[in-house]
């Protein structure tokens, strides 16, 4: 191979992975089968109906937590952090029966554009995180 078509391989390579770390992903996180999911509705279950990770500024939306066990506890607390900071945006503590194992917010709207990580906080430990994209 010629010594352009190596650098035209190895250019794009890397322009695919620049594309792809830049890309504004969402990740999660689960302990335990815990679970985080926001979207338009819930169910009668309290599971989130169509399930999102992008909304656009002041958009209203629900947070399903699912523990995958019971709460074990009366309060569970949802925070939104600022990806790029880690700095807090908000926080909610909701009361909850200890045995159940799932619950939903009130709708939810944030009015600034960025990346935002949600926890879901139980006895102290942080269970489940899920991104989201305000666009």
């Amino acid at each position: 191979m010629s010594k352009r078509l190596v650098g035209l391989i190895v250019f794009l390579i890397l322009v695919a992975l620049f594309t792809v770390s830049c890309s504004g992903g969402t990740t999660s996180t689960s302990i335990g089968g815990a679970k985080i999911e926001m979207g338009d509705d819930y169910d009668d279950d309290l599971y989130i109906v169509s399930p999102r990770t992008t909304f656009a500024p002041g958009e209203g939306f629900y947070v399903s937590f699912d523990n995958n066990a019971s709460f074990d506890t009366d309060s569970v607390t949802i925070q939104a952090n600022d990806t790029e900071t880690d700095e807090l945006f908000g926080e909610i503590t909701y009361n909850v029966d200890p045995e159940w194992t799932i619950m939903v917010t009130e709708p939810i709207n944030i009015g600034e554009a960025g990346k935002y990580k949600f926890k879901a906080i139980v006895n102290g430990s942080v269970r489940a995180t899920q991104d989201i994209i305000i666009e």
